[in-house]
């Protein structure tokens, strides 16, 4: 595992949702519930039962920090706007490609990342 990757993730959801607070949740609700996605990701990767050779193990943890980082798109003064209706898995995808692409320069994984959370609701 890049711990180095995964803290620049963890970096990247910082920067969009550390000032942020959401009616269901409180301010770092987004931060919290992203770190805990990660978390269960990676229980699950390292399951016995899973076959973890077939699995990228730094993609899906970066794209479990940042499934969610579209939704900054309905930031409305500080507070997230669920009536504000965008695709945030679209707008995560976009927004995950352009944050990843300057931190590595690894194409492939960038690509897995934007699958996973163009996907995360499938």
């Amino acid at each position: 595992m890049d711990t180095k990757l995964i803290k620049q993730a963890e970096e990247i959801l910082h920067h969009y949702f550390d000032n942020v607070t959401e009616p269901a949740g409180s301010k770092g609700y987004r931060i919290e519930h992203a770190i805990r996605v990660k978390n269960c990701l990676e229980k699950f990767a390292r399951h016995e039962e899973v076959d973890n050779q077939s699995i990228d193990l730094d993609a899906l943890l970066v794209a479990g920090l940042l499934h969610d980082v579209g939704d900054i798109e309905k930031i409305v003064s500080g507070s997230i706007d669920y009536s504000i209706k965008i695709d945030h898995q679209q707008a995560g995808a976009e927004i995950a490609k352009n944050e990843l692409g300057k931190i590595t320069k690894d194409q492939s994984l960038i690509n897995k990342v934007v699958e996973i959370i163009l996907n995360h609701h499938k």
